[in-house]
């Protein structure tokens, strides 16, 4: 152990490295499941001037990366637009922002409107004509480090908002960006009022960092990685499996046939300040040399020449690696590269997973299935499987994205995401409760006496009932409806495949469940149709469960 200490803190140089970039998305990384984009702000239907704020709550940030550099769009098509007259910010916001919103109009202390706090990122008069160019389905960043301002840090707490701002007409080029009903926006032009706190706002994706440097990166000199994962200088490679899953150990180094060595700890790695070895040259050491676990690949020799490979490997059993690779390179001053640090784990199934107590009004989050801590089986929805699904606050589950809108109606049922549940308005902020679990070979999530929000918050009626998911035989089902009494707010419960191909689904109309009590199997309208029931001030009754056999609206049983 001594040996390689010494080794390497007397030898090791580090050239510079490009450190991986880390991101941070609004309302989810995909947005090609949206049918929809907007004018504003860089649209044909802002050419007048105006000023556009997009929200980002709080439960999209990373506390472990606090610091925003840069922001991009997602745009269907290819294009340019580029501005003199631009202010770009990014500040805190109150939840709810105020309505009707005072807009910024000045760089921040004062003249910030209604952000708490306002860092700009761009201003035109000063930085110059911001240029912004996309790609068709692709995110484009917009540059904003190439002004040299200093990052906006958020504080860990509150929502914080995307402000920009063009006074005049002096505008090149047109892009729409995706939009999403998920994201809400404030907004305003010279030639319209515009509109506040409204949903459509446009998905969004923020580089962050964590504003230190803690951890070694890789380098074509040493690379080390577990399944392709990267990391950044805030945090150590982390990839956590499911017990028997296979992954790939890459290595490579432009080092061929000189010396190399792999350390493994089953402990963490330790950071910078924290227990890991900064370098004279820079270079990290984040292996816990004080782990007695620790080994070697080859004794500490550094006798075997490198060659690069790639091997599956497996554990039948949870375990807990990090592992560090330093690799002898004549071209540095003092011969030797480090590799950035993996960290390795694998997991059993969870029994119970308490997945948010609390999802926020109108929330959601993604649950990511065959990855832990579910390290569950994929689901099949609608003749498509799903390795990910998204619990939302108002009752359903839903695949492909979230959606925060609470208002029960079979139009919008038929437009979005496919999903199913119970739709209404439901409130878990602070009474009540959500989990979900992968249990044997079902999937199952749970709205445990939940309030209304709009008639008697958190003392008002409380419903409770499961939503679950057989990933062997395929099929879903509503069980257990307990509807709170008094329950005055529209409810939607059933399934449906929504339109994630532009193709809206087919509405057959409302059902009543309950007249199919007992009855058996049913045949629904399958195919790309919905299977709802529908109470415009109310909740459905007279059953409790129903199973939708093939996924789909196509067998159906009440019971």
């Amino acid at each position: 152990m001594r040996t390689l200490t010494l080794s390497i803190a007397l030898v090791c140089a580090l050239d510079p490295v490009a450190v991986s970039q880390a991101f941070a998305y609004h309302p989810s990384t995909n947005p090609l499941t949206s049918q929809s984009s907007n004018n504003y702000p860089f649209g044909a239907g802002a050419p007048y001037g105006f000023r556009f704020v997009n929200h980002i709550p709080a439960s999209a940030l990373d506390p472990a990366n606090p610091y925003i550099t840069d922001v991009s769009f997602f745009c269907p098509t290819s294009g340019t637009w580029s501005s003199g007259s631009v202010k770009v910010g990014i500040g805190h916001l109150v939840d709810p922002p105020p309505c009707p919103f005072t807009f910024p109009d000045g760089a921040g202390g004062s003249g910030i409107g209604n952000f708490t706090d306002l860092t700009i990122m761009w201003d035109g008069t000063t930085d110059g004509p911001l240029a912004f160019n996309v790609g068709q389905d692709q995110w484009s960043p917009l540059g904003l480090a190439a002004s040299g301002r200093p990052p906006f840090q958020w504080n860990g707490i509150d929502p914080i908002g995307f402000f920009i701002r063009r006074a005049g007409q002096n505008v090149t080029g047109t892009t729409r960006m995706t939009s999403s009903s998920s994201v809400f926006r404030t907004y305003a032009s010279n030639a319209s009022p515009g509109g506040c706190n409204q949903s459509g706002g446009i998905f969004i994706r923020l580089h962050v960092a964590c504003g230190g440097v803690s951890w070694q990166v890789n380098s074509p000199a040493s690379s080390m990685d577990v399944d392709g994962a990267v990391n950044d200088a805030c945090n150590p490679i982390r990839v956590s499996s499911c017990v028997g899953t296979t992954s790939t150990l890459n290595v490579s180094s432009t080092n061929l046939g000189l010396p190399y060595e792999i350390g493994v700890s089953q402990l963490p790695g330790v950071p910078a300040g924290g227990g890991g070895q900064v370098l004279p040259n820079g270079q990290i050491l984040n292996l816990d040399l004080g782990d007695p676990s620790l080994y070697y690949f080859y004794g500490l020799s550094f006798s075997v020449p490198f060659a690069p490979f790639s091997a599956l490997f497996s554990y039948q059993a949870p375990v807990s690696l990090s592992a560090q690779m330093g690799n002898v390179d004549p071209s540095l001053a003092q011969g030797i590269a480090l590799s950035a640090l993996t960290e390795y784990g694998t997991s059993s199934p969870a029994p119970t997973l308490d997945v948010t107590p609390n999802l926020g009004l109108d929330g959601f989050q993604e649950l990511f299935l065959n990855t832990p801590p579910f390290c569950g089986s994929p689901i099949t929805f609608y003749g498509t499987t799903y390795d990910s699904l998204f619990v939302n606050a108002n009752g359903f589950v839903s695949f492909n994205a979230g959606d925060s809108w609470w208002a029960a109606d079979p139009a919008y049922w038929a437009t979005m995401m496919p999903r199913i549940g119970v739709w209404t308005d439901f409130d878990s902020q602070l009474t009540g409760g959500v989990y979900a679990a992968a249990t044997g070979t079902s999937v199952v999530v749970n709205y445990v006496n939940v309030p209304e929000n709009t008639y008697g918050g958190p003392t008002g009626p409380r419903t409770s009932f499961n939503v679950v998911f057989d990933t062997v035989a395929g099929s879903c089902a509503i069980t257990g409806l307990t509807p709170g009494a008094g329950h005055g707010t529209a409810t939607l419960a059933g399934i449906t495949p929504g339109a994630p191909s532009g193709s809206m689904a087919g509405d057959p109309g409302s059902l009543a469940f309950s007249s199919a009590l007992g009855l058996g199997v049913q045949v629904g309208p399958g195919g790309n149709n919905m299977l709802y029931e529908f109470v415009s001030g109310g909740m459905p009754s007279g059953w409790s469960n129903i199973v939708f056999l093939n996924g789909d609206a196509s067998l159906y049983a009440v019971y």
